[in-house]
């Protein structure tokens, strides 16, 4: 993940340059994700996060490069308690998640608003087992209010919307305000004219 982050971010602009500013599902996702009230990301990504990346740098919100898992969620939980406001990472895979588990143990336990999106491989290439598969909702589920699988690209924009939502909820002291999604890589480049709306996010 250390050494991917400093492929993906050139190669998404290049994309970038050649789609012409093509809209993709993943810009649906940040436009959604600012609408409900995120203003920061905190990123490590890796390859199958890079359309992600680009919708991220056209996106209104800022984007932190993070050089390892533990910043990203650290800082995401440092931003939140100070701001009052929810922070979002962005981690590659189950080994990136589990990399930056402490971080949002800790982030768990102060009831942190944290929207905490995972980038996974590929809907069709998961049954071919690829070598950082894992069980990315095992992990999430430890630290985690709600965990997803976005369904589609289509659907992208509402339920990350409704993943916002869901760090707003009042819980009990000690209880998680992180909200987790899994997002597949062939969610984030198709096509999506959804144009779904956000629910505000709340501290």
């Amino acid at each position: 993940m250390f050494a991917c982050c400093f492929r993906v971010l050139p190669v998404a602009f290049v994309f970038r340059l050649a789609r012409q500013e093509a809209m993709t599902p993943a810009d649906d996702l940040w436009t959604s994700a600012h609408d409900a009230g995120v203003r920061v990301c905190f990123a490590n990504p890796g390859t199958t996060e890079m359309w992600l990346v680009d919708g991220l740098n056209r996106s209104a919100i800022r984007a932190v490069l993070c050089l390892h898992e533990t910043v990203c969620t650290g800082a995401a939980d440092g931003y939140a308690r100070l701001c009052r406001s929810p922070a979002t990472t962005l981690l590659h895979l189950g080994p990136g998640l589990a990399n930056g588990l402490a971080n949002l143990h800790n982030a768990r336990r102060a009831s942190t608003p944290v929207l905490n999106l995972v980038g996974c491989m590929a809907s069709w290439h998961k049954a071919a087992d690829p070598l950082l598969n894992m069980n990315i909702n095992a992990l999430a589920t430890a630290v985690s209010t709600s965990v997803s699988v976005t369904s589609s690209a289509a659907n992208l924009a509402s339920e990350i919307s409704a993943a916002c939502a869901a760090t707003g909820k009042s819980q009990p002291a000690g209880g998680s305000r992180i909200s987790t999604v899994i997002i597949p890589h062939d969610h984030t480049w198709k096509q999506d004219t959804s144009g779904q709306s956000a629910t505000p996010c709340h501290t």
